[in-house]
């Protein structure tokens, strides 16, 4: 009987049912009399039958046509994320189902994946399910060899070597890969695997999604299972992918929400119990395998439900035909049992590993969810220990990158572990606690790496037990700002281990030399050629070294080198480490910083084959950040810009965030020093802030945001913020490199808008930043800044008593690009040019001055830097106003601007022109003999130049074989009003 409501959903009328005794009583009358409700019904049928529903969908054409919608769009190249939310039982699977049925029927590639309850220690299961799907169907059509030649080779071409780690959870990809996986092609010291598998996992869709010419719509079902990892992955899926390809098509759909059995048969009603316990789904194979390990008839009472219409018979399939179902199934056990026949479950599956890898997860998920209560006497807890389960399990899903499934796995290991286990069960023990301390520093918990940490040094037998929890407590340190702390606790582990460091090492000019000495003895194919280092304390003494080296180019950069030189010393004598490549960039980087550029590049480039050649990428992200650096200082700078490109993905795709974040913000900074147009170097910005905002990294977040305030400010949007906070200020005053890199960027941009008091000051403050540490690594950074405190010293000494020092301090910068523009004269020649017109500028050499203001112009334009053949033009306005040339003034006035307006300085040009309005105010007419007419027309060029160039009849062209530059006849006019 229905109860009526209207159209607002509200009960009413004389239908609706006022009182429970109503309900009771038309019940009563169904069982007494059912003819009266099912008339012409063929009763017999439903007998047999049972109740049968149809697969209409009523009441959710609007949602249903909204996710068409979205589906649609993502077909045209947007890619669209859906999730359906709603309680148990209101439709939202039949919704899904429907949404399939139109991808599918209008050609659309349709992967799904479902959550179980009792699966959430199996890591990423729905979406291994879900892409194995995908390859799955590459491998079985083949229409798309085509389809799976292409996937294969943008896989290979956009992960490389990583792309074995995705054939750990999708495993028919090795298959679409044609590759044979091998165990060592796994590298389990990664900084943050989880990330970097989270980042792969995107690169998938990327090229799948690019790949068919279809739209791929991803359908993952009961959300509100997933595990960690998953919900992180699908997160990142679903909010991060970055499908910048107009050829992608991706869609997301996914369900979550906000148990029913009748009178069955004992042993139908046993089936469904002990299907529960596994999922809401298994295959007839592991059906098959569970009868052979439990000794039971399974089948019979599975066709039996599957009839009944409790399960669902797809392909090779059992499925609950509903969630309350495995529920009720799941219930009809006593609680008290429940421990019991889990515990048993796990025992009878354990033997059964080596059959298919994914029994691990399984026997295990089911030993832990019976708990270390469940086991009986001394004989289990032996079985439990010695075959290492949760053990073999954490390696396990460590391989597929999920540290979070990893640490629960060794966590539960632990527990099961008797009071008595570290006499009893040593090695397990420790290996337990080591893995789990690795996978607490993975996952950022510092607290449960200080409880494991503290376990281990008191029980450890030797001193090389303890290290690996030594290591992790350090870089957990060094993480949480302490670095200080970090270095110290490093010195004293290295001094233990025989390497004092403390008081030793020689200056950076006599490391390098005599690294280089005993490097001069081998060939680059011998160095490429070394044998491996084989000893573990040896090797985990290279990663403190390199923690070591690392940390101390920070706050004592004098004595990282000597840390380098040991790094490279251990590896010629002990073999070659996954840290061998990190000593070796970092030694070229101190080389090219010495002024040998061109050796230091050849270092760095041998540490980037290394890298290739050990198979490591631990440290990759690092070791490609340095060649790009050095590199900076030899090739045009702006085909150097895709190497930090490469060493961000490189440290993604090993989870390392720091270096990621490294790199990206040395894209942000080439950008502005190869003169990118500014709203491009704006959005970039905006994406380098909001990535380390939601990492908090504050070192390199407050020079981001200085950076971004100059950026904005040059486009002329001028609302600049204060980003000092107690945690910057806490910064500035501990970490010298942030300071130097903060009154860096406050004195560039006060110079570009000629704040003489200001730029002097900021300019004051960086030089006694530089002044108390000195830099070990070459970086580009160097370069930009010599050149802007080389010509703010020369107008500095031109304006002030102090003259002389800026004045030499000015040649010194002169000098230094001079040299650099040996080695890279595409990037430094322009610069060393108008440096040596500023210093001739103030020598009052006028004619040398002049020839080199032309020539920096030239080469500026020449090499692609329009920003600096701005400022060149600007520099050079100001030099012809001083000397009273007024013609010439104004031509690389508006030639300046022009450039300004082509790079989108638009708050530069407002500047420039505003500048000029004072000055010509400023000049008498005895000085530059300018008349109201000029002063007007004047006025109106500059207020033209900040309109778009393509509607101005003035247009400035530069001819370069001419020793002028030239306005054309509009200008010329205003310009012979010039007395």
């Amino acid at each position: 009987m229905l109860v009526m409501a209207d159209e607002n959903g509200r009960l009413g009328g004389e239908d609706a049912y006022r009182d429970m005794s109503d309900v009771r009583d038309d019940l009563q009358l169904i069982l007494d009399k059912p003819s009266i409700y099912l008339y012409d019904q063929d009763m017999e049928r439903f007998s047999t039958t049972g109740l049968q529903f149809g697969d209409t969908l009523f009441g959710r054409k609007a949602e249903l046509s909204t996710i068409i919608d979205s589906y649609r769009r993502s077909a045209v190249g947007e890619s669209m994320s859906v999730l359906i939310s709603g309680k148990s039982g209101t439709g939202k699977s039949h919704l899904a189902v429907e949404v399939g049925k139109h991808v599918s029927s209008n050609g659309g590639i349709l992967l799904s994946g479902k959550f179980d309850q009792l699966q959430q220690g199996k890591p990423f299961s729905a979406l291994a399910s879900a892409f194995n799907q995908c390859c799955d169907f590459l491998v079985r059509n083949r229409d798309l060899d085509s389809v799976k030649q292409k996937v294969a080779h943008q896989l290979h071409c956009s992960l490389g070597r990583d792309v074995y780690y995705l054939t750990k959870l999708i495993p028919k990809l090795a298959i679409v890969l044609g590759l044979k996986i091998r165990s060592d092609y796994f590298d389990e010291n990664c900084v943050n695997a989880q990330k970097r598998l989270q980042w792969l996992l995107c690169e998938f869709v990327q090229v799948i999604s690019t790949s068919f010419a279809a739209p791929v719509a991803l359908f993952l079902d009961d959300l509100q299972w997933a595990d960690p990892a998953s919900i992180a992955a699908v997160n990142h899926l679903s909010l991060a992918v970055n499908l910048t390809s107009q050829d992608a098509h991706f869609f997301f759909l996914g369900c979550y929400r906000e148990g029913e059995t009748g009178a069955l048969p004992d042993d139908v009603k046993a089936t469904l119990g002990t299907l529960s316990c596994f999922g809401a789904s298994v295959s007839t194979s592991f059906v098959k395998t569970l009868e052979r390990a439990l000794g039971k008839t399974l089948l019979h009472g599975v066709d039996t439900a599957v009839t009944e219409g409790l399960l669902d018979k797809i392909d090779y399939h059992y499925r609950f035909s509903h969630d309350r179902i495995q529920e009720a199934a799941y219930n009809m056990m006593n609680p008290l049992d429940r421990c019991k026949i889990h515990f048993s479950y796990g025992m009878a599956l354990a033997p059964l590993e080596d059959e298919e890898d994914d029994f691990i997860f399984t026997a295990v998920t089911q030993l832990n969810l019976a708990g270390p209560e469940a086991v009986e006497d001394e004989g289990q807890h032996a079985i439990v220990a010695n075959h290492n389960l949760n053990l073999r399990a954490g390696k396990k899903a460590m391989e597929m990158s999920d540290f979070e499934a990893a640490y629960s796995y060794f966590d539960n290991g632990i527990t099961f572990l008797r009071k008595k286990h570290w006499e009893e069960h040593y090695t397990l023990s420790l290996e337990l606690f080591n893995l789990a301390a690795n996978c607490a520093l993975a996952n950022g918990d510092s607290i449960s790496l200080k409880l494991l940490s503290q376990q281990v040094m008191t029980k450890a037998q030797s001193f090389e037990d303890a290290l690996n929890v030594q290591y992790c407590m350090t870089c957990s340190l060094s993480y949480s700002s302490r670095l200080p702390e970090s270095i110290e606790k490093g010195l004293d582990i290295l001094s233990q281990l025989g390497f004092e460091l403390r008081g030793r090492g020689s200056s950076i000019d006599v490391c390098v030399k005599e690294t280089k000495d005993l490097l001069s003895t081998y060939t680059y194919d011998e160095l490429l050629n070394m044998r491996r280092m084989t000893d573990s304390t040896m090797i985990l003494a290279m990663k403190f070294l390199s923690k070591l080296m690392v940390g101390m180019g920070q706050i004592m950069p004098q004595s990282a080198p000597y840390v380098a030189q040991q790094i490279i010393q251990l590896s010629l004598s002990h073999g070659m480490s996954p840290v061998s490549p990190l000593g070796f960039a970092h030694f070229g980087s101190y080389t090219a910083m010495l002024g040998d550029i061109s050796g230091g590049y050849n270092y760095v480039k041998l540490a980037r084959l290394l890298v290739d050649k050990l198979g490591s990428r631990e440290n990759a992200g690092e070791v490609i950040c340095a060649h790009a650096q050095v590199g900076q200082y030899v090739e045009p700078l702006q085909a150097t810009m895709e190497y930090h490109d490469e060493g961000y993905a490189a440290a993604m795709a090993a989870g390392d965030i720091i270096q990621a974040t490294v790199n990206m913000f040395l894209i942000y900074t080439s950008f502005l020093y190869a003169g990118v147009k500014l709203q491009t170097i704006r959005e970039k910005g905006d994406e380098v802030i909001k990535f380390m905002q939601e990492r908090k990294v504050g070192t390199f977040l407050l020079p981001a945001q200085c950076m971004q305030n100059s950026i904005l400010k040059l486009i002329g949007i001028d609302d600049e913020q204060e980003f000092i906070f107690s945690e910057e200020e806490n910064i500035l005053a501990t970490n010298n490199h942030v300071k130097t890199t903060y009154y860096a960027q406050k004195m560039y941009i006060s110079f570009m808008f000629r704040l003489f008091e200001e730029t002097k000051a900021n300019a004051e403050k960086f030089v006694a930043c530089i002044a108390s540490s000195t830099w070990a690594n070459l970086v580009f950074v160097h370069s930009f800044r010599t050149f802007n405190i080389g010509l703010i010293s020369f107008w500095v000494a031109r304006n002030s008593g102090d003259g002389e020092q800026w004045y030499e301090r000015g040649n010194k910068s002169k000098l230094a690009l001079r040299k650099w523009s040996e080695t890279s004269q595409w990037t430094f020649e322009n610069k060393w040019y108008l440096l040596e017109a500023e210093e001739a500028f103030c020598n009052s050499n006028f004619d040398d001055a002049k020839l080199y203001y032309e020539k920096a112009v030239k080469s500026a334009k020449a090499h692609k830097f329009i920003h600096e053949e701005a400022l060149a033009c600007e520099l050079a306005t100001y030099f012809y106003v001083e000397i009273g040339e007024a013609n010439k003034a104004v031509e690389y006035c508006l030639l300046a601007q022009e450039n300004y307006k082509e790079w989108g300085a638009t708050g530069k040009c407002t500047s420039l022109s505003k500048f000029y309005d004072s000055i010509m105010n400023k000049k008498s007419a005895d000085s530059l003999a300018i008349t109201n007419d000029f002063q007007s027309k004047l006025a109106h060029l500059t207020e033209d130049s900040l309109r778009n160039a393509d509607d101005r009849k003035r247009r400035v062209s530069y001819e370069p074989d001419e020793s002028a530059l030239h306005m054309e006849e509009s200008t010329n006019d205003a310009a012979r009003k010039v007395h």
